[in-house]
């Protein structure tokens, strides 16, 4: 294939990738504005509501490392429709549980679904594109926060105004989606993947080659997702304990998710290889103040502060996606599964935990002051991080040997064929 076309099978890639990343992402958020109506709807009280989010958060995020290892090792590309169908169909529904078990069990089907599609996704961008993987994936995670910022906008207007069993009808057109793109992102699947010339590693030489740094993408990338985990979830409670309604959380919400979009495609436009690692640590002590003010602020000023907190967020996300990916090319998906899930997992499990403390002594407010030590701290770590090494490679499985065939045998009077 020339260059022309693999380019152009790349960009083709890329878009369908980006929109399909957009629906799952809307779907996955649409649960955001809807925690507190949840909890007064099934009862069991704050420590119930924070345990099915922190069900959700693990599901959709930490799964993902399972997802990235079988997908390194074997051949995945089925996940990624069969994990959007089955996210959207399931988190679509949990408006209409009736129980903790039901929404229980939406969550973990729903986050299975969500958690495959994305290892998958990303490695898949980087392959497409691997001489402008961080503007690639920064495109690609665009559609994934624009999807966020939908998803809690759309969810908080219809339950606001016709209940939470409504929104179940968001599954027809999520379904019908998906499966419109189906043969196009198939069709678009770029021919070359420069992972097919050998297999993946397997576990225990991932983690001789690479612990270390998978290690520390790991602690970094928890510092770093902590405030981005855990700002939407705070700021409806705070907004709740305010008196705000659902479409009232769900705009402020939006506002973050639409300005981390908008940074992913600041960072594609902007941010070059060389000024990375200036990226890395600069941005996350930048949100430092805005965290700080967000209980401060009413009104139109909340909106702000949210969108301006999710534009810089959204700026550094990509470049550390792309990062991990060129800090273990080894392992690419398990890479991007920590990048992209495990560690919004973990962020969630603290998140969890702090909004539950926060909650018991009435004061959401003092959340952000975590979150803005944590994010501080991760300026200070993402100063640490090695410099990406000469892409490792593991041994193909070996392939039966064949044997060359005997030339064939001319019969008198007959010419030998050229």
């Amino acid at each position: 294939m020339s260059i022309r076309g693999a380019t152009a099978g790349g960009v083709a890639f890329l878009a369908v990738l980006t929109v399909v990343h957009l629906i799952v992402d809307a779907f996955a958020a649409s649960v955001h504005p809807l925690w507190p109506d949840l909890q007064v709807r099934l009862g069991g009280g704050a420590g119930m509501i924070q345990a099915a989010f922190l069900v959700w958060s693990l599901t959709t995020s930490a799964s993902q490392l399972v997802f990235g290892y079988l997908g390194d090792r074997h051949r995945g590309g089925w996940l990624l429709w069969a994990g959007p169908l089955l996210g959207i169909s399931c988190m679509g529904a949990v408006g209409l549980s009736a129980s903790l078990p039901a929404l229980g069990a939406l969550l973990i089907l729903g986050g299975l679904g969500v958690a495959a599609f994305h290892p998958e996704a990303a490695a898949a961008v980087g392959q497409a594109m691997p001489e402008s993987r961080s503007r690639a994936m920064s495109i690609f995670a665009t559609g994934g926060f624009l999807g966020q910022s939908l998803g809690p906008l759309g969810s908080g207007w219809m339950s606001e105004r016709y209940g939470l069993p409504m929104l179940a009808w968001n599954v027809s057109w999520g379904i019908a989606l998906v499966a419109i793109l189906v043969p196009w992102l198939r069709a678009s699947t770029p021919k070359h993947d420069p992972a097919s010339s050998g297999r993946g590693a397997a576990l225990p030489e991932l983690l001789s080659v690479s612990g270390g740094r998978l290690g520390t993408l790991m602690g970094v990338g928890i510092l770093r997702t902590l405030p981005a985990a855990g700002a939407p979830i705070a700021l409806a409670f705070l907004l709740e304990a305010r008196g705000a309604g659902n479409d009232r959380i769900g705009l402020v919400q939006a506002a973050f998710f639409g300005g981390i979009g908008l940074g992913g495609l600041a960072c594609a436009a902007l941010v070059s290889r060389r000024r990375e690692r200036l990226v890395l640590w600069l941005l996350p002590m930048v949100t430092v103040p805005l965290l700080a003010a967000c209980p401060a602020v009413v009104g139109a000023g909340m909106v702000a502060v949210s969108g301006g907190l999710g534009l810089i967020v959204g700026l550094g996300l990509p470049v550390y996606i792309s990062y991990g990916q060129q800090l273990v090319p080894e392992g690419p998906r398990i890479a991007s599964s920590i990048t992209m899930g495990v560690t919004w997992g973990l962020g969630g499990a603290l998140v969890a935990g702090i909004m539950a403390v926060s909650e018991r002594i009435g004061r959401p407010d003092l959340a952000f002051g975590t979150f803005a030590a944590s994010s501080l701290l991760a300026g200070l770590a993402c100063l640490r991080l090695p410099e990406p090494a000469r892409r490792r490679t593991f041994p193909a499985e070996p392939s039966p040997t064949v044997e060359p065939a005997p030339p064939p045998i001319s019969r008198p009077g007959e010419a030998a064929s050229c």
